[in-house]
């Protein structure tokens, strides 16, 4: 995914959050999170959605996901879950 970003010109200060659908952005974060073994402390303030769209990387950058969602989230989640058991306490 980087050399695609560094070699297109289009990619020059933008920024592309390789995910292979739409997504609100908590439905990756925060899983991963707590597989790392830190509490998810929502704001005291009504949260901002945030999502990611897989559009602008396909258009710009011809992006095809090689895995499925979630297969990329589980192994990602069962890294972070050795991640945080390996280093409890941070």
């Amino acid at each position: 995914m980087t050399w695609p970003a560094a070699t297109c010109p289009a990619a020059a200060g933008q920024v592309f959050p390789a995910v292979d659908r739409n997504i609100a952005l908590g439905e990756y974060v925060v899983p991963i999170i707590t597989a790392l073994g830190h509490p998810v402390c929502p704001p005291d303030r009504a949260p901002v959605l945030i999502r990611c769209r897989i559009r602008k990387i396909r258009h710009t950058l011809g992006y095809a996901p090689r895995r499925t969602f979630e297969h990329t989230l589980g192994e990602l989640i069962q890294l972070a879950g050795i991640s945080g058991a390996a280093r409890p306490g941070i």
